[in-house]
């Protein structure tokens, strides 16, 4: 399965946890088809309240969390999935 996440340019703090974690991070205008989850900023919404992402990974919306449990959420959908 692969282990790659795709994370939003301003949560650095998560992509340098997620790095520490043995994951590869990659970014939301990257090819989105072989990525485990998708994390988010949660400010990217535009004034409809939609986000302009399409993927069929899960989508994890990190505002109100902080890295470790955003990390704690990625390992959860890893889980799902093996």
């Amino acid at each position: 399965m692969s282990r790659y996440v795709a994370v939003d340019d301003k949560l650095d703090s998560v992509k340098a946890v997620l790095e520490a974690e043995g994951y590869q991070v990659t970014g939301l205008t990257d090819n989105l088809s072989d990525v485990l989850a998708v994390v988010v900023s949660g400010m990217d919404d535009d004034f409809l309240g939609h986000q302009a992402i399409s993927t069929e990974a899960k989508v994890i919306d990190a505002s109100g969390l902080d890295a470790n449990q955003v990390v704690a959420e990625v390992k959860k959908v890893e889980e799902l999935v093996r």
